[in-house]
């Protein structure tokens, strides 16, 4: 099994992107296709389906973090993603994770610097031909690096320290807070 891990998680009504990005090793990417599943059933699938495949690649809890995408708050679906997203979290926290929400103009400012960045721009960042993959990995790397507590790109030290809760910085103070070699 694996040592720490942090798992990205992308809610989705007909896919859900799931990305573990273990210390040591590859990363793992998953897709859970409810199919044609409504309602209740839909959300049985999902929570069994994503504790199954954790289990498989992870084994029980190493102490690892789950980033799940948060609300966007807009068009028709989302009382039903609500559903998806609550069950999510129930799933990752019964099996003992710490849970972290980011919004999804957190997670397109992380990966991309742009905040309003598009679902192609975000899969070409990292190689994906599907959004939901695109969106756990970004979510997965945010918690990778809010574990390590650093990061050598200013966009996403923005985003971890607006999630920690940290007051803003300015540019200068950011800039202070990386790597010496890398900030020339």
């Amino acid at each position: 099994m694996l040592s720490y891990s942090t798992i990205g998680i992308d809610p989705g009504l007909t896919n859900v992107g799931v990305c573990i990005l273990p210390w040591d090793g590859p990363v793992f990417d998953y897709l859970i296709k409810p199919k044609a599943l409504r309602g209740i059933e839909r959300l049985d699938h999902i929570a069994r389906d994503l504790e199954d495949y954790i289990l498989d690649v992870v084994g029980p809890n190493s102490g690892g973090m789950v980033v799940i995408e948060g609300y966007d708050y807009k068009g028709f679906s989302t009382i039903p993603l609500a559903e998806v997203n609550s069950v999510l979290c129930l799933t990752c926290h019964r099996m003992g994770y710490k849970i972290l929400r980011a919004a999804p103009a957190q997670v397109k400012k992380f990966a991309t610097g742009n905040s309003q960045a598009t679902k192609e721009e975000m899969m070409k960042r990292y190689g994906y031909s599907n959004e939901h993959l695109a969106d756990a990995r970004a979510l997965a790397e945010i918690g990778h690096k809010m574990h390590v507590g650093t990061s050598s790109i200013r966009h996403e030290l923005e985003v971890i320290q607006k999630l920690k809760g940290e007051k803003s910085r300015s540019r200068s103070k950011i800039k202070k807070l990386m790597p010496r070699a890398l900030a020339i």
